[in-house]
């Protein structure tokens, strides 16, 4: 019975000391969020990217990007959600750096999602969204 306590309190003091290192590395963070220009640019290159890659029955589509939304000097990393009206769901995921977009699967996705947000106030809530009706039509692109 005593091993099994002493096991117990050491792996809840382990557990204990990983989510203090966890939470020790998200730095205080501004009262603002900045969106500009640059984020637009590279919320539409993964948007036209992920319209090219449509499935033909979809009519309306909701997408949703996520990055570092405190820091805007660390977005290097951007993951894109989309939802089509079909039911179809696509993730996509960018790097700055390497300037690439690539397509993921939704266990890639929420594993770097669960990065990415892991500082963020409300990870939940996209740094932008997008719906966007009528993807047959010809103007559109």
């Amino acid at each position: 019975m005593f091993k099994f306590i002493s096991v117990v309190m050491i792996l809840t003091f382990f557990a204990t000391l990983s989510q203090a290192d966890e939470d020790l590395l998200c730095p205080e963070k501004p009262h603002y969020i900045v969106f500009d220009e640059a984020d637009i640019k590279v919320c539409d290159l993964i948007l036209d990217h992920a319209l090219l890659d449509k499935p033909m029955s979809a009519h309306s589509v909701v997408a949703s990007f996520y990055t570092e939304k405190h820091f805007y000097d660390k977005r290097d990393d951007w993951v894109a959600s989309f939802v089509f009206d079909d039911g179809t769901q696509k993730y996509y995921g960018y790097n700055q750096q390497e300037n690439k977009i690539q397509a993921m699967s939704s266990e890639q996705f929420f594993k770097k999602f669960k990065s990415i947000n892991r500082c963020n106030a409300s990870p939940e809530i996209p740094l932008f969204k997008k719906v966007i009706q009528n993807l047959n039509d010809p103007h559109l692109f």
